[in-house]
């Protein structure tokens, strides 16, 4: 998990410092909410691989 993550902001790091020097500022910001749900959906998959998942306990909400 800890590769996992690291590899996440290493990765959103070079692309942040490209989006900054091409002064692209609306994209940075939907590229860091896209990494950052991308890293909680992998932590809440990650600690309890076996349980509901994300899917249906959305739907159970809805219900």
């Amino acid at each position: 998990m800890i590769l996992t993550c690291l590899f996440i902001v290493l990765i959103s790091i070079f692309e942040i410092v490209n989006m900054v020097r091409k002064k692209k500022k609306k994209e940075m910001f939907v590229f860091i909410a896209f990494a950052f749900g991308t890293l909680i959906f992998g932590i809440f998959y990650s600690v309890q691989p076996y349980r509901e998942s994300l899917a249906a306990v959305i739907l159970g909400y809805l219900k």
